[in-house]
């Protein structure tokens, strides 16, 4: 019942099997793997702060033989250098560079990808802050004087993004071009033009109004034409006894003596001239009856000879009765008469007021200019009466 098997059939088949476990027990001949490169990153974000425009990082090959490597980034404001490499052992460092012209100001967010030849890639996210725009004007003021006609300033943007600005004046006689733009790192320079055509001797301000997405700023410009020939600032009762004579002429009524006097309700400095400062009056009003005169000494005249289009500037505010009492600017004419340039009402408010010498006609002074001051009053009290302050005369030569 049993086949019977001849050993000549089986021995190819037991050397086999010999051989094969022999091979698997020769410690001389093992089985080894090739290891593959792995690349390693120092960094998994970046964060450019509104003052950092550079950063860098390394990769590295953590693993064997050779790894290559390259990056990319889909955002227009990051620059990489370099974009590719290999290393062994080395480490390779990378540049990342952003570049914020042009972008608006806020936090943009971004991200660059390094694609290695073995392995999965690696992300590195990137944030950049920009500031919002910050309005900077170079100057606050700009003084053309007697002969400038153009002056400049600039215009810088010290944020971030995008500087939107326009510039406007409150005066004609002022002009700024560029009139408007926009501004990110660059400088913008503004020259400033004005025109004396058509003025009158004197001091004028304007005012340039810078306004922008960010804020407004304001530069005054100041403009002289022709010469100041001569100032007056009240001071004291001595000094204004030292240059002006001061008398009460209202004799008929049998009042007491009222005189143009120092008040220290001043538009400028310590002090002004007030019609009834010194003499018989209510509290802070003028007295009634009142001819109240006050004049230049005749050795404080003022020589003009050189001077054309002379006119005399100074501040006043005034409360006055209506068409009953006046406050009348007197101008000696060069027949030894005064002249007078009259007010009245109430305009109880510091103002410059003008008077030109040319306006006098043919009895116009041409070579000593003299003036004073006159206040009448009728029967009834009327209000504070005039204050005068900061006399000036201008000349063209």
């Amino acid at each position: 019942m049993y086949k019977s098997i001849s050993l000549k059939s089986v021995l190819p088949s037991l050397f086999l099997i010999v051989f094969l476990l022999g091979c698997g027990s020769d410690d001389s001949n093992p089985v080894v793997p090739v290891a593959d490169p792995e690349i390693s990153v120092s960094i998994s974000t970046l964060k450019f702060e509104p003052a950092d425009t550079e950063k860098t990082f390394t990769i590295t090959n953590s693993g064997e033989g050779s790894l290559e490597w390259t990056i990319s980034s889909g955002e227009s404001w990051l620059s990489i250098t370099p974009e590719s490499g290999t290393t062994t052992t080395e480490d390779d460092e990378v540049t990342i560079s952003v570049n914020r012209t042009g972008v608006s100001d806020g936090t943009h967010n971004g991200s660059i990808t390094i694609q290695p030849n073995a392995g999965s890639a690696k992300t590195i996210l990137v944030q950049m802050v920009i500031p919002p725009p910050e309005l900077s004007v170079s100057v606050s003021s700009l003084d053309f004087g007697n002969e400038d006609t153009q002056l400049s300033f600039e215009i810088v943007n010290n944020g971030g993004g995008t500087l939107e600005w326009s510039i406007s004046s409150d005066e004609e006689l002022v002009t700024a071009l560029p009139s408007g733009g926009e501004t990110t790192s660059e400088t913008a320079e503004i020259s400033v033009t004005i025109s004396r055509s058509g003025l009158s001797a004197g001091d004028y301000t304007a005012e340039l109004t810078i306004i922008s997405n960010v804020g407004d700023n304001a530069i005054s410009v100041n403009v002289s034409v022709g010469a100041l020939i001569w100032s007056y600032d009240f001071t004291t009762n001595e000094d204004l006894d030292s240059n002006w004579e001061c008398l009460d002429n209202n004799n008929y009524w049998g009042t007491e003596d009222d005189y143009w006097r120092v008040s220290n309700d001043a538009h400028s400095g310590s002090a002004s001239m007030w019609c009834n400062g010194r003499g018989d009056h209510p509290d802070g009003r003028y007295d009634n009856n009142m001819e109240a005169w006050a004049y230049q000494n005749a050795d404080k005249q003022v020589n003009i000879s050189d001077y054309s289009d002379v006119i005399i500037r100074f501040w006043m505010k005034y409360e006055m009765e209506t068409g009953v009492d006046f406050f009348r600017f007197l101008i000696r004419g060069n027949d030894d008469q005064w002249y007078p340039f009259s007010w009245s009402g109430d305009n109880f408010t510091w103002r410059q007021w003008e008077v030109k010498v040319s306006d006098l006609g043919e009895v116009a002074p041409a070579n000593l200019l003299r003036i004073g001051f006159l206040f009448e009053a009728d029967y009834n009290n009327g209000g504070e009466g005039v204050y005068i302050d900061d006399i000036e005369i201008w000349g063209i030569n």
